[in-house]
């Protein structure tokens, strides 16, 4: 019993301070299997594990005792395979904020888990400042990735429209050359039909002139 009177605040009270009624009323509530495990956890009996961690927590709130709690809560922090998700549902729930910023594998997954505010508000000062810390840090990263995706994109339109202007200056080029191709072959053309019309014009003429030796002579 004495063991009982130094590791819970519930039976130091019952025995220094309430009545012999009201101690018998308050330790009838008491469950004979709870007070089992509870005294098993005091003795190191039985061993803290991820199956029964949540279960001694409660027990801790039940006997109000401060040694078991600590003790849960460094198996928690540092011994447990729960996954961080878990581990930070268990330590909101029973309040276990003693986690530094820099104890990074029991940073209870600020990555992973998403802290709201009412959650925020009833943990200590340091937990807070870890987490607000955490959140200042994400938003920065993301932040950093925004401008270098707005950059990336930047430079790749950037690309496109100088490549569409080195295609553009390729078919001006090219038109260029065609335009120039066609002013020579209409030059052709026109040449020729002015060698033709010419012609055509020699052969009339010496026509009409023999025709009018002819008819002299006659």
């Amino acid at each position: 019993m004495f063991k009982l009177i130094r590791h819970s605040k519930v039976f130091k009270k019952a025995f220094s301070v309430l009545t012999e009624e009201e101690r018998k009323v308050q330790l009838e509530k008491i469950k004979v299997s709870d007070l089992k495990m509870f005294e098993d956890v005091v003795d190191d009996e039985l061993k803290l594990n991820d199956k029964n961690i949540e279960k001694i927590l409660e027990l801790t709130e039940t006997f109000a005792s401060k040694t078991v709690f600590k003790k849960c809560s460094d198996f928690l922090i540092n011994t447990s395979k729960l996954s961080n998700k878990e581990k930070f549902e268990i330590a909101t729930k029973f309040g276990i904020y003693e986690l530094k910023e820099e104890d990074s594998e029991t940073i209870y997954v600020l990555s992973e888990y998403e802290v709201t505010d009412d959650c925020l508000s009833r943990m200590d000062t340091d937990m807070q400042l870890v987490i607000l810390k955490d959140r200042v840090k994400k938003r920065e990263n993301a932040m950093k990735n925004m401008a270098c995706r707005r950059d990336e994109v930047v430079d790749k339109l950037l690309d496109e429209i100088e490549e569409k202007d080195e295609k553009i200056e390729e078919q001006r080029d090219e038109i260029k050359k065609l335009q120039a191709l066609l002013r020579e072959k209409n030059a052709r053309i026109t040449y020729l039909e002015c060698r033709e019309e010419e012609a055509m014009k020699n052969k009339k003429i010496g026509s009409e002139s023999g025709k009018s030796t002819f008819d002299r002579l006659g």
